[in-house]
C-alpha cells in the first residue's frame, strides 16, 4: 500500500483553503479512514453505539452536555462517509477527543487500509498522523521533527501544499494540516459538509448520568477505576506532555459561505 494517489491534481490545496475551519476549531481531533463504513470503524475502535447525531452541531453539544465528558469519564465519536481517493473514506469527528491520535487505537483500526488524522488539544500541542496496515508510518507536531517507521515518505507531499520541512522553518500551522490531509486522503472537508452530516457515533467509558434512564435518576459519578485503563493511560500520556505520533493524509478544500448555525461552535 502506497502513500499518495493514483493522479496529482493541476494544483494542491493549501492551508488559506481553510480559514473558515479556524472559525469551528479549538480541541479537535478529525479522522480519515480509507474503504471502512463509519460502522465498520466505530466496530473496530471499540465504541459503544448511541443514537445517529444529524450535524455538527448536534455533534458538538452532544459531546458538551454533561460535565462528566470533561473529566475524560467518556469520550463520544461521530463518523460520517465521504468520498475519497479509490472510492468511500470515513470522516470521524472528536470534540475535544483524542482517540484518532492514539496509536493504540488506529494501530488496529488501520488493519488492511490506510488511516490519518489530524489534531489539537486545550493547550494548543498539535499532531498530525498516519498509519498503513497497524503501522505507524509518520507522525509530526513540527514538520522538520517527523516520526514513525518511515518518517520521511510524506516530504514530497507536505512541501506539494506548503509545508517547509527544513530545521529553521517555523510551522505553518493546523490549517496546513488540513491542506495535507487532503492532499493525500482526496477528501475535501466543507464547512456544509460538516454542518449537514449525519453521524454514527459511539462513546467509550462510563455514559453520563443525563443520558441514562432517560435523563430521570441520576446516576452516581463513576469512580476512576470504572474507566477503562488505555483511556487512563491516555490521559497519563496528556499530563506528562509525553510526545505523540505524527500523520499521513490527502482531502480538504475550501467552500463557500459559511452555513447558519456553525457560528455558536466556534
Amino acid at each position: 500500500m502506497s502513500v499518495g494517489r493514483g493522479s496529482i491534481p493541476a494544483m494542491s490545496p493549501s492551508a488559506a483553503e481553510y480559514a473558515w475551519f479556524d472559525r469551528i476549531r479549538a480541541m479537535y481531533c478529525m479522522t480519515y479512514v480509507k474503504g471502512l463504513t463509519p460502522s465498520e470503524f466505530l466496530s473496530r475502535v471499540g465504541v459503544t453505539p448511541y443514537p445517529d447525531q444529524n450535524g455538527l452541531s448536534s455533534l458538538y453539544s452532544t459531546h458538551w452536555t454533561d460535565p462528566l465528558d470533561i473529566d475524560n469519564h467518556w469520550r463520544f465519536i461521530g463518523a460520517t462517509q465521504v468520498q475519497g481517493d479509490g472510492g468511500p473514506w470515513t470522516l470521524a469527528i472528536e470534540s475535544n477527543g483524542w482517540i484518532g491520535e492514539s496509536d493504540e487505537y488506529m494501530s488496529p483500526a488501520s488493519a488492511g487500509t490506510q488511516v490519518l488524522s489530524h489534531y489539537q488539544n486545550a493547550s494548543g500541542r498539535t499532531s498530525f498522523n498516519w498509519w498503513e496496515d497497524g503501522e505507524l508510518r509518520t507522525t509530526f507536531e513540527f514538520p522538520h521533527s517527523r516520526r514513525g517507521s518511515t518518517p520521511d515518505d510524506l516530504i514530497e507531499a507536505m512541501r506539494r501544499v506548503g509545508f517547509d520541512v527544513s530545521p529553521e522553518a517555523e510551522s505553518p500551522g493546523q490549517l496546513a494540516k488540513l491542506a495535507l490531509a487532503e492532499e493525500l486522503s482526496g477528501v475535501r472537508v466543507t464547512a456544509e459538509l460538516l454542518a449537514n452530516s449525519s453521524y454514527a457515533c459511539g462513546y467509550f467509558g462510563e455514559l453520563p448520568a443525563v443520558y441514562r434512564n432517560d435523563g430521570k435518576v441520576s446516576a452516581p459519578r463513576p469512580e476512576p477505576e470504572a474507566c477503562p485503563p488505555r483511556i487512563e493511560s491516555r490521559v497519563s500520556d496528556e499530563q506528562s506532555q509525553v510526545p505523540r505520533p505524527e500523520g499521513l493524509g490527502r482531502g480538504l478544500r475550501a467552500l463557500g459561505p459559511r452555513p447558519p448555525g456553525l457560528d455558536q461552535e466556534s
